[in-house]
């Protein structure tokens, strides 16, 4: 169950937010859906992690606002530069700037379990030996 409100990540996004092409103005609920989702991870990842860690209802509720309009933000990119007069515009798409709303809601985060749910990097590894049948043990090499 969402912790937020439309009404909410409405009034976050502020400037960012408009209306469609046709008038009608796009439906927040998806986003923070997708939010909810992470956010109800994060609760898991942090009592796993984290074990005396808990998140208040609050904390809870200001983190998944910033990431349903971080969501939002990625559908309907934000202006880096508009013009009203020459009905011109850039969008932000460069990928080494900052996301202010994601950047937001991982500050909010005090455990750290956002930043690394968010962040996921994975490590492995390969045997790239002899198989055991092949090996020699080390008091049998010359």
């Amino acid at each position: 169950m969402p912790r937020t409100t439309i009404a909410a990540v409405q009034d976050l996004l502020g400037a960012n937010y408009g209306p469609n092409p046709n008038g009608s103005l796009p439906n927040l609920q998806t986003y923070i859906d997708s939010a909810t989702t992470l956010v109800d991870q994060l609760v898991t990842d942090a009592s796993i992690k984290f074990p005396p860690y808990t998140h208040t209802s609050a904390q809870l509720e200001l983190i998944e606002r910033w990431l349903s309009a971080h969501f939002y933000t990625k559908m309907d990119p934000t202006y880096s530069s508009k013009s009203t007069s020459g009905a011109s515009g850039s969008f932000v798409r460069d990928p080494k700037v900052p996301e202010p709303y994601k950047d937001a809601a991982i500050m909010l985060d005090p455990s750290g379990a956002l930043a690394a749910l968010l962040n996921r990097q994975t490590a492995g590894g390969a045997w790239l030996g002899k198989p055991v049948s092949a090996q020699i043990p080390y008091w049998e090499r010359d």
